[in-house]
């Protein structure tokens, strides 16, 4: 069965006081409906790059535009995982 990763990424200067109630509806929305199909492998914010303690090449599957504003990117796995520093 495929999995999938599900990643916030936010922008460094990301405000969190625009963060609506509408954002977290759809987040909650896609987290259940992944966890009641067994598909979802990890869903979370991560921090940035140059803090890394492991890495793994994820392929692209689709890309989704919510009402709320969300772009939601949707990733497979693809190669092995690697542990250490990724940063610069």
């Amino acid at each position: 069965m495929t999995q999938y990763l599900v990643a916030i990424h936010l922008p460094d200067d990301f405000d969190p006081s625009v963060q609506d109630k509408s954002m977290e509806r759809d987040i909650d929305a896609l987290n259940e409906e992944m966890e009641a199909k067994g598909v979802r492998l990890f869903a979370g914010g991560l921090g940035p790059a140059s803090e890394a303690k492991s890495l793994r090449i994820f392929e692209l599957v689709s890309t989704k535009a919510l009402a709320s504003g969300v772009i939601l990117s949707t990733y497979k796995p693809n190669g092995h995982l690697r542990t250490g520093t990724m940063g610069a």
